[in-house]
């Protein structure tokens, strides 16, 4: 790596702060270009896929699926692709397949927000 040239990893943990300070537009190009610095970054995916259902782009759902293509063994970062995909499919009013969603994180991860979200869909 030339020195002071910034790897996918690094990329995404500045992107994620754009997220956060809700600078989608920001965010969703910066994922932009850690995704093309390494096109195998899944949490580059992850992240853009967050960013996008943040700011209610509907091509979130894509960002999320290849994200769980890339990333196969983490049971954790699944289940948070997962419940974001259910989040997905609840805003679209699909509720079988939020709850479908939101089974396969609690089946990886369970936890009270799945939970929560699980509740909401069977009712």
């Amino acid at each position: 790596m030339v020195a002071g040239e910034e790897t996918a990893a690094t990329l995404v943990a500045k992107d994620r702060k754009l997220t956060t300070a809700k600078h989608f537009a920001g965010a969703i190009a910066a994922f932009d270009a850690a995704i093309a610095k390494d096109p195998g970054a899944a949490s580059a995916y992850s992240g853009r896929g967050y960013a996008k259902l943040r700011a209610h782009d509907a091509t979130a759902k894509a960002d999320f699926q290849k994200a769980l293509e890339l990333e196969t063994k983490d049971v954790g970062f699944q289940a948070a692709v997962w419940f974001n995909l259910g989040l997905i499919a609840e805003g679209d009013k699909d509720l079988a397949g939020a709850k479908a969603a939101y089974e396969k994180s609690s089946a990886l991860k369970p936890n009270g927000a799945v939970n929560k979200a699980l509740e909401r869909v069977s009712k």
